[in-house]
């Protein structure tokens, strides 16, 4: 594997507290590239806590907010005075492109030196060939730095068209991630990243998926080792 092409492993972090996610980023940080904080459903951090860790960890941090679990169990706070905050530093803000739609309005109107990625999940179900292609020039058009889109794949045939869109936004130089969720998309958290995704995620454990069908760190590295001897670790 070249070195442009190199894995970057993505450590996603749901820990209750702020202390415990840089307690574990201490632990991990030598086996990881980047770390993805759930920071609605932590406690214990305050806007200036999360400035001082990204400014203590440039280019390592992606942060995501609003997904996943009941919003009664999320942490609430001023999502646009935290974007202001945020934006002049090396860290990357992850939107969703249907649920967050005001706040990367918001985000694209701030001078800024953080990249944004715009995603696209759908737990349910990998849209036609034609939807998926939508769904990315739409994260393009709303201003993303990188593309993601993440899709539940029923069989096969759903992976290989997440395959495919991959390898049209990787023709076109557009920066992604596109991952299929639940077993048949495994194929595409193992290719896709070999071929031109941004990052892969991949937890210590499989009870620490943050998504249907992730593929841990040791096993990911197992399969990246036989398939690309010369990088094998």
């Amino acid at each position: 594997m070249s070195a442009a092409n190199r894995v970057r492993y993505c450590l996603p972090i749901h820990s209750v507290t702020l202390a415990d996610a840089r307690a574990t980023m201490a632990r991990l940080g030598p086996r990881y590239d980047l770390f993805e904080l759930w920071i609605d459903t932590m406690a214990g951090w305050s806007p200036a806590d999360l400035d001082a860790l990204c400014r203590s960890r440039p280019g390592q941090l992606i942060l995501v907010w609003g997904r996943g679990r009941s919003p009664r169990d999320r942490r609430s706070f001023d999502v646009s005075a935290l974007l202001t905050r945020l934006a002049p530093l090396r860290v990357t803000i992850d939107l969703d492109l249907d649920r967050q739609p005001t706040d990367i309005e918001f985000w694209v109107t701030l001078e800024r030196a953080a990249k944004l990625v715009v995603s696209h999940h759908d737990y349910e179900e990998t849209p036609d060939r034609a939807g998926l292609t939508e769904r990315a020039d739409r994260a393009t058009a709303a201003g993303a730095n990188v593309v993601k889109i993440a899709t539940h794949c029923r069989s096969p045939e759903d992976a290989v068209r997440l395959l495919d869109l991959q390898l049209e936004l990787a023709r076109a130089d557009r920066r992604h991630v596109v991952l299929g969720m639940g077993e048949p998309g495994a194929i595409t958290r193992v290719f896709g990243t070999l071929w031109s995704n941004e990052w892969i995620y991949a937890p210590e454990t499989t009870a620490a998926e943050s998504a249907p069908g992730q593929l841990t760190r040791d096993q990911l590295g197992v399969i990246f080792g036989a398939l690309q001897p010369e990088d094998r670790e």
